[in-house]
């Protein structure tokens, strides 16, 4: 679709959620999804995920997990349980990915930036007073994802 189409699909559709009007979109392009519904059902040959828009597509993390992530030694739950109802067999390919983001007010630019790798991350907190890093992991299936690890870090942290 092109932009100018798209913004007009865009505008009727804000037009009738205005009006109280329950709109169901069936699309691929999932950033369209995050501009134009408050829910989203993902489908991959069954339903893998079902929730508010904010929290169930999250490009950003997903494009860290693709790109950077390390993988997990677990099987997403959701596509897991997925597969099990609808009898299918699993998919033994490794969908979770740990993704790390770095925040501290020291950090500067730095501050929410995700972290290639665990050495990264050990090298940079010697030279900063206190920051966070959160782990989550994230399935590319699905995109179902939860904090894994939190741990403060810097030299206010120091054992």
């Amino acid at each position: 679709m092109d932009a100018v189409s798209q913004e007009a699909l865009l505008a009727a559709l804000a037009g009738l959620r205005s009006r109280g009007a329950a709109v169901v979109v069936s699309t691929h392009d999932l950033a369209l999804a995050h501009l134009a519904c408050d829910e989203v059902c993902l489908l991959n040959r069954h339903q893998v995920a079902f929730g508010p828009t904010g929290t169930t597509l999250t490009p950003e993390l997903l494009r860290a997990a693709r790109n950077i992530g390390t993988p997990s030694d677990r099987r997403c739950p959701i596509c897991e349980l997925a597969d099990r109802r609808a009898e299918i067999a699993a998919d033994e390919s490794p969908s979770l990915r740990l993704v790390t983001y770095v925040f501290g007010a020291d950090l500067r630019r730095k501050s929410g930036t995700p972290v290639w790798n665990r050495e990264e991350l050990l090298d940079r907190a010697p030279d900063h007073r206190s920051s966070t890093a959160y782990t989550v992991e994230c399935c590319l299936v699905c995109g179902w994802n939860h904090l894994h690890e939190r741990v403060l870090m810097g030299k206010a942290h120091a054992d």
